[in-house]
C-alpha cells in the first residue's frame, strides 16, 4: 500500500508542475493518469503481470498526451494545418469526450475481480507450476520455435485469408522460447536473444516494427516474472526500451522511404543499420520540436481521434452501432459465407467517419474514435468502459485456467498482442483476440492428439 501513495504523490507532484505551466485542467488529469499507471506498470516489473496496464498507458499515451503536445507547440502552425496535422477540434471539446471515456476504459479494463494480491499469487503459482511441468519437455520449446520460424519466413508470400493463420502459427516463436525459457533446457537465454534477432529481422525486412515492440514488451514481462530485480534495474529497463521505440518511430519513415520504394534493390539490414547510426549519431533529432515533429505525429492517435469529432455527426450521421454489430457477427461468420464482410485495416472506417480516403498505408480511428462515432459522447463513454471490461474479463478467465493449465500464461503475447494497441479499431481488437484464442485452443488439442503432447 505505502507504494501506492507513493505513486500517487509523484503522480501529482509530476501533474501540478505542468500546471503551473499553464496547462488545462484536462491535461494535468491526463498527465496524472500516464505517470501513475506509467510508475505503477514499471513497479510491477518481476512482480505480477500487469497485462491490462499496458492498454492503459497507449491509450493515455496516444490520446491525451501527444494531442496535448500538438495543441501547445504546434498546432497553430501553417504548415501543420496545410496538411491536416493539426487538432480538429477545440482542446476542451475534444478532452472533453476522450478524457472520461479514457477513463470509462481505464475503470473497466481494473474492476478487480481477483484481488491484486490473489492475482499475483496465482501468477507467481503458475510460473512455478510452468517450471515444475517443463522439466525434461525442452522438446516443446523446439518444436514451436521451429514451426513459428518456418511459419514466419512464407507468411508474407501467403495469400487471402490463409495470411493470418500462418501469421498467428509464425507467432508460436515466442511461445516456444517462453516455452524454453521456463523449461530445465541449458542455453536459455541464447534462444531468447535468437529469437528476439529472428523476430527483429522479420520486422527490417517488413518495415513494420510494431510486433516487435509488443512481442518484446508482453513476453519481457513474463520473463521477468523470474527474476526479483531491484527498483534501479526495473527503471533503467524502462527507460532503455522507451529509447528503442523512440528510435524506431524516429527511424521509421526514413526507413521505409529507402527499403519500400527501391524495394529489392536496397539491403534492408544494411539500410536499417545505416539509418539507425545515423539517428544515434545527431541525437539532436530526438529533441528539437521540429525533427520531433513526424514522431509526435506517428504517435498522436488523438489527431485522427479529432478528426472523427469534427466530421460527425456534422457530415456524417452516428452508426449507431452499426460497424459495432458487423465487427461482431464478423468475428463469428468466415468471409466464404459472407463475401462482403468488414475488413480490417480502417479504410472503410476512415472515409465514412473522416471523410478521408486512405491509400497505400495505414490509418484508423482506434476504438475510442468508433465508440464515438456509433453513439456519440456520452454513449461512447459507456462503450469504452464495456470495452475495457471485455478484455479484463478475458484475462481474469486465463488467470482461472492457469490454475489447472498453468502453460496458458505463456501463450498471453499471441492471445493480447493486437489488444493492447489503440490505434486499430474494434473489428481488429475483438476480431483478433477471438481468433487469435480460438488458434490457442486448437494448438492444445492437435499437439494432444496428433503429437501426444500436452502443451
Amino acid at each position: 500500500m505505502s507504494n501506492k501513495f507513493f505513486i500517487v504523490f509523484i503522480a501529482l507532484v509530476v501533474s501540478f508542475l505542468f500546471y503551473m505551466k499553464g496547462l488545462t485542467w484536462y491535461e494535468n488529469i491526463s498527465i496524472f493518469l500516464f505517470v501513475y499507471f506509467l510508475i505503477t506498470l514499471i513497479d510491477s516489473i518481476g512482480k505480477s503481470y500487469d497485462l491490462l496496464t499496458i492498454p492503459t498507458l497507449l491509450l493515455i499515451f496516444e490520446c491525451l498526451i501527444m494531442p496535448s503536445f500538438v495543441y501547445n507547440i504546434y498546432n497553430d502552425q501553417e504548415s501543420v494545418i496545410a496538411f491536416k496535422y493539426n487538432m480538429a477540434v477545440p482542446l476542451n471539446e475534444y478532452y472533453a469526450y476522450t478524457l472520461p471515456a479514457t477513463i470509462a476504459m481505464i475503470i473497466g479494463l481494473h474492476i478487480p475481480f481477483i484481488r491484486q494480491i490473489d492475482q499475483t499469487n496465482i501468477l507467481q503459482k503458475a510460473t512455478q507450476n510452468c517450471k515444475t511441468y517443463l522439466v525434461g519437455k525442452s522438446n516443446i520449446g523446439i518444436i514451436l520455435i521451429i514451426t513459428g520460424a518456418s511459419s514466419g519466413l512464407v507468411s508474407y508470400l501467403v495469400p487471402g485469408e490463409l495470411r493470418y493463420v500462418f501469421y498467428l502459427i509464425g507467432l508460436l516463436i515466442i511461445v516456444g522460447v517462453l516455452y524454453m525459457f521456463y523449461s530445465d533446457a541449458k542455453q536459455k537465454k541464447a534462444y531468447l536473444i535468437g529469437a528476439i534477432v529472428f523476430i527483429l529481422g522479420q520486422s527490417i525486412a517488413a518495415g513494420l516494427f510494431g510486433d516487435f515492440v509488443y512481442l518484446l514488451l508482453l513476453g519481457g514481462l513474463l520473463v521477468m516474472l523470474s527474476y526479483k530485480p531491484n527498483p534501479f534495474y526495473k527503471f533503467a529497463l524502462a527507460i532503455t526500451g522507451f529509447l528503442i521505440i523512440m528510435l524506431l518511430q524516429s527511424i521509421k519513415h526514413e526507413y521505409r522511404s529507402l527499403t519500400w520504394i527501391q524495394n529489392n534493390e536496397v539491403n534492408k539490414s544494411e539500410a536499417f543499420a545505416n539509418v539507425v547510426m545515423s539517428r544515434i549519431n545527431d541525437p539532436g533529432k530526438f529533441i528539437d520540436r521540429y525533427a520531433l515533429f513526424p514522431t509526435v505525429i506517428r504517435f498522436n492517435q488523438g489527431m485522427i481521434v479529432s478528426w472523427v469529432l469534427e466530421y460527425v455527426p456534422r457530415y456524417a450521421p452516428f452508426a449507431k452501432g452499426e460497424t459495432v454489430i458487423n465487427s461482431t457477427l464478423a468475428t463469428l461468420v468466415p468471409r466464404f459465407l459472407w463475401s462482403d464482410k468488414p475488413k480490417a485495416g480502417g479504410q472503410e472506417n476512415m472515409l465514412r467517419f473522416t471523410g478521408l480516403t486512405i491509400v497505400g498505408y495505414s490509418m484508423n480511428i482506434g476504438v475510442i474514435g468508433e465508440a464515438y462515432a456509433n453513439y456519440g459522447k456520452n454513449g461512447g463513454i459507456i462503450f469504452m468502459f464495456c470495452f475495457g471490461l471485455f478484455f479484463n474479463l478475458i484475462f481474469t478467465a486465463i488467470l482461472y485456467q492457469s490454475k489447472y493449465r498453468p502453460t496458458i500464461i505463456l501463450w498471453i503475447p499471441l492471445i493480447y498482442i493486437h489488444a493492447i494497441q489503440a490505434e486499430t479499431d474494434l473489428l481488429m481488437t475483438v476480431n483478433s483476440t477471438i481468433k487469435n484464442l480460438l488458434f490457442v485452443g486448437i494448438c492444445f488439442w492437435a499437439f494432444e492428439r496428433l503429437m501426444r503432447i500436452r502443451l
